[in-house]
């Protein structure tokens, strides 16, 4: 008899490895499924964007071919205008000299009194800043969080006094051009300079070469991921403790601080929050309490004192190694997520900084590689390109370029160097800070969607594996822990619920 017993545990224990050895073979092949598809989308997706940067490419050639033959009809009509008036040219420079200074002293009169409106108008930001928060609840967080609303508020005082100090040095760098221009107009007398203008080469912007993520987003991604992992850790591992504790409560009825085998036998019936956690567990001696022809053995491992039940201790060292195994599945499944979110987050930088270099070449429509305010201004009421870029790209600073009432003052945020324009390095100092709120972003969303998957994916598991007890149960007409082919043959001819079962498991042999 007892070694009959033991052939039907190993046959069980036979049975039970090949199940589990059944379910990898599927497991593995559903992966290879997805990885499968996941390399058809992004084949297709690297091809739609090869698509759409040839086609950028070939309207910005068409653009620069078309201003390069504008300059050039330029230059031949200034040529030939230039040997038409040479006789009075010293008169013509002269007369341009002086409506130069009064277009001057014309600029500095507006730029005085833009200084003036601008802090007038530096008394009124905060309620500006307070209307556009309102208009736009979704940079709320963003411009919190930075800091932005605070400094902002520190720095309207400061800009108040400084746009005076600003008036003060566009009057000097006017004098300066004054000069410059005189110099000019002696090197066209003598003919040392085409009076076309100067000729500019390709913008950095223009040729820049793709980029994956910046090293400060990089770094502040991998930080964030570190973080957001060490968290899910420390709360899974909360969590799993406390429902394990709940677990032993539950079947400690007697409250005598350990578990007999009639207490073990009555929860894993009837209780299932009981259930739900053993099926969950990760601790394979814990699970086959659910499974009476494996209960008696179970019991048997787990009471290590020989004392005829599991108290507390036993109880714990059993929960400590499916907390392990369960802690070890998951650290491999943060892993495979974050492999893919670089993944993603790379090509998502790449596409996002070459959307913002285009931008930056809309918007300089002269092509000298720095933005002025009158082709900033330009943009933002004319090219809905621009305008949506701007409106979703994670820096409140480019977007508050949209806001007429915020225009002068974001300028001036950008042009770190108060140079009077934004350059290339500025530009992309911006747009460095809105990949890394895009990266944020994106890295919250993913998190929240991981969350709602496992939940998914353990409510999936729990309500198959109670199935799956609930088929053997019905098969197992004569309660002996065992199917033999007799019982198999008429619960598959009779008994609906096992055969619905057997047809969606998944598992061809079943």
């Amino acid at each position: 008899a007892e070694a009959r017993e033991e052939a039907e545990r190993a046959r069980a224990e036979a049975k039970e490895e090949a199940e589990r050895a059944r379910a990898e073979s599927e497991r593995a092949r559903a992966e290879a499924k997805a990885e499968a598809e996941q390399a058809r989308a992004e084949a297709g997706a690297e091809s739609e964007r090869a698509r759409a940067e040839a086609k950028a490419e070939a309207e910005r050639m068409k653009l620069f071919a078309s201003a390069e033959a504008g300059r050039a009809k330029a230059e031949a009509i200034e040529r030939e205008n230039a040997l038409k008036r040479s006789a009075d040219l010293a008169k013509a420079e002269a007369a341009r000299a002086r409506v130069e200074a009064l277009e001057r002293e014309e600029r500095a009169a507006r730029e005085a009194a833009e200084a003036r409106a601008e802090a007038a108008a530096a008394k009124g930001a905060s309620d500006d800043l307070v209307n556009f928060l309102k208009q736009h609840p979704d940079l709320e967080k963003e411009v919190a969080d930075d800091g932005c609303v605070e400094q902002r508020l520190i720095d309207f005082e400061k800009r108040c006094a400084d746009a005076f100090f600003r008036l003060e040095q566009m009057v000097e760098l006017r004098a300066a051009q004054s000069l410059e221009l005189e110099k000019r107009i002696q090197a066209i007398a003598s003919g040392e300079e085409r009076i076309a203008g100067r000729s500019r080469g390709p913008s950095r912007v223009s040729t820049a070469k793709k980029s994956v993520i910046p090293k400060k987003a990089a770094e502040a991604r991998k930080a964030r991921a570190k973080a957001a992992a060490e968290k899910e850790v420390a709360a899974f591992k909360e969590e799993f403790l406390s429902a394990a504790r709940q677990c032993f409560r539950l079947i400690d009825k007697d409250q005598g601080g350990s578990l007999s085998k009639a207490e073990i036998v009555e929860a894993v019936k009837s209780d299932q929050v009981v259930i739900k956690f053993l099926t969950t567990c990760g601790e394979e001696n814990l699970q086959f309490l659910l499974h009476p022809p494996r209960l008696q053995k179970a019991l048997e491992i787990l009471d290590t004192d020989k004392s005829g039940e599991v108290d507390a201790d036993e109880w714990e060292e059993a929960i400590n190694r499916g907390l392990s195994k369960r802690v070890e599945q998951l650290k491999v499944e943060q892993e495979r997520r974050e492999r893919a979110a670089q993944r993603a987050d790379e090509e998502f930088s790449v596409e996002f900084l070459n959307a913002a270099r285009a931008v930056f070449r809309m918007i300089d429509a002269d092509g000298s590689g720095t933005l002025e305010k009158a082709e900033v201004v330009d943009a933002v009421k004319n090219n809905q390109k621009v305008i949506k870029f701007l409106e979703t790209c994670g820096n409140p600073n480019l977007q508050y370029l949209l806001v007429p009432a915020r225009l002068e003052s974001a300028l001036q945020q950008l042009d770190t160097d108060r140079d009077g324009h934004i350059d290339e390095s500025e530009w992309e100092e911006c747009i460095e800070v809105a990949l890394s709120a895009k990266l944020e972003q994106r890295e919250a969303k993913r998190e929240s969607q991981a969350k709602a998957a496992a939940a998914e994916v353990a409510a999936f598991t729990l309500d198959f594996k109670n199935a799956a007890r609930r088929c053997f149960e019905l098969i197992d007409k004569d309660e002996g822990g065992t199917l033999d082919k007799g019982e198999i043959v008429r619960a598959v001819k009779e008994d609906a619920e096992v055969i619905s079962f057997l047809e969606t498991c998944g598992e061809e042999n079943l």
